[in-house]
């Protein structure tokens, strides 16, 4: 390499120094006690197992699951790629939820450089430089990108998308159009939420073309970039399961989506959306957060600046869409608009600190005369920044002791290595490499798979309704043919009991 070139590259690391220094936080934000928080729970060992499968027999299974729905034979809903990505991971260097998680971490560095390159060339630099730091902080982010979910992989990719969509129509050009449809493509087969964003792009390119959308073609190569993208998951269902009429394809995307004419609907989904709203809020920790989101957020909708409100048009899609598509109204699905609601924040406090002054000019300007706009901005950076790192410290403190690999190693302790052993689906990480059966066989094959080993008292069954003739007939099996054999003091994972089987 000549020394211009070396010149060239120091100048431009130079340039996004700053960046480059907040992507060091993040790998401390990402990794730091990754084996305790968050807790495992069922999720992550749901999403896993497939990857497992295929890092080890070359196909995507769920052993672990309801027979009924076809799971144990193949894995066909729209929800592959997390499993495509962890599956090298587990194949070099192990099944386990740390190596899994670190795998998110990734995705999310790649969603702080998607959202960097687009603030910065929609918006500014130090606006990119806010959006990223907003981001990274954001509490949900924080828990989803160190989370074994598909829901980092998803916001990452309509990142991209809607970086190239912006581009594409900033410049006119048909290859960012391209660009844009295969991230979408992409994001359709890895969760089925996706159908979101594909909307939202849909209104912006309306909004934009208008009559002609239909005949542009732009339009025309993000629609067949779209079904390029989507392509190779269509091949994979249709080699799995056309001589099954897709049949098992269609068993296994179930009730994805609400049913409008279903009684109450309406009242049903407003119902769910305020419980999402309060489940982030944690009454009254998070209003801060919710406050200054939703204000700029409103505000962006009228802005002067397109891009602005492109942004700001998105989000109002997701939401609509959302309240009328989504029956699972889990706080998680909200990463996807979270990134979009930071640049929009991100964007707001720089507009009102204006201009490019020294920070100690501004401080002094800030605190001689009435300078209410950057006094308003200081406070909302400060105020937004330390109500969401409050949340990240506060759960990673309530969980310092909160190790899944201990109670592991405890249950191991009294649980032989090739026992058949049932237990709640969260300690699949550590009973996958003998016999294990979950909650999620209901208990049907008890009397097939005749368990050695019985685990009770995690919080997963021992404390949702849901799970309460699980439970019962649990509790019922030990009392008829198990043993106490250990008992574990009650830590993160419930106070747990094993008993052994007879038969």
């Amino acid at each position: 390499m000549s020394n211009k070139s070396l010149s060239a590259i120091k100048a431009k690391v130079f340039e996004h120094k700053f960046f480059f220094l907040l992507m060091a936080f993040y790998v401390f934000l990402s990794t730091f006690m990754l084996d305790k928080y968050p807790r495992v729970w069922v999720d992550e060992p749901w999403e896993a197992i497939t990857a497992s499968t295929l890092a080890n027999e070359g196909k995507m299974y769920n052993p672990v699951l309801d027979h009924d729905s076809g799971f144990d034979k193949v894995f066909l809903q729209p929800r592959l790629l997390l499993s495509i990505a962890v599956a090298p991971v587990f194949a070099v260097f192990g099944v386990g939820f740390v190596q899994g998680r670190l795998v998110s971490a990734v995705c999310g560095a790649l969603l702080m450089i998607a959202v960097y390159l687009f603030t910065l060339k929609f918006f500014s630099k130090r606006s990119a430089l806010l959006a990223v730091w907003f981001v990274m902080i954001e509490t949900m982010m924080f828990i989803s990108y160190r989370t074994i979910r598909s829901d980092i992989y998803l916001v990452m990719l309509e990142s991209f998308s809607m970086l190239f969509l912006f581009q594409a129509m900033r410049a006119n050009s048909k290859k960012y159009f391209f660009w844009s449809g295969l991230f979408a493509g992409v994001a359709l087969w890895t969760h089925p939420n996706a159908v979101l964003h594909v909307a939202a792009v849909g209104v912006i390119l309306l909004l934009t073309y208008r009559g002609k959308v239909f005949f542009s073609r732009f339009s025309w190569t993000f629609a067949g970039a779209l079904l390029l993208g989507v392509a190779p998951y269509l091949v994979y269902v249709t080699v799995n399961d056309a001589h099954n009429s897709f049949s098992t394809f269609f068993l296994q995307l179930g009730d994805r989506t609400n049913i409008v004419s279903r009684q109450h609907w309406i009242i049903t989904s407003v119902q769910g959306e305020w419980d999402r709203i309060v489940d982030y809020a944690q009454f009254p920790f998070r209003v801060p957060s919710i406050l200054i989101f939703a204000y700029f957020w409103i505000t962006s909708i009228v802005s002067k600046k397109k891009e602005t409100r492109y942004v700001a048009i998105a989000i109002c899609v997701h939401a609509f869409l959302s309240f009328l598509l989504i029956t699972n109204k889990t706080i998680y699905y909200s990463t996807s608009v979270l990134p979009l609601l930071c640049i929009l924040t991100a964007s707001g406090i720089d507009e009102l600190l204006q201009g490019s002054q020294k920070t100690m000019v501004r401080l002094r300007k800030v605190l001689v005369r009435p300078f209410w706009r950057e006094s308003a901005a200081g406070f909302l950076l400060f105020l937004l920044s330390l109500n969401q790192i409050a949340g990240d410290a506060s759960l990673v403190w309530r969980h310092r002791n909160c190790s899944y690999e201990d109670t592991i190693h405890r249950l191991h302790a009294v649980i032989p290595p090739t026992a058949r052993v049932w237990g709640s689906m969260t300690f699949w990480f550590g009973f996958y490499g003998q016999p294990f059966r979950t909650q999620y066989t209901y208990l049907r094959d008890l009397n097939s798979f005749k368990p050695e080993y019985m685990i009770t008292g995690d919080p997963e069954v021992w404390t949702k309704d849901s799970w309460k003739s699980i439970r019962e007939k649990a509790e019922e099996t030990v009392k008829l043919r198990g043993t106490l054999v250990g008992e574990l003091p009650v830590n993160c994972y419930g106070q747990l009991r094993v008993y052994r089987l007879q038969w």
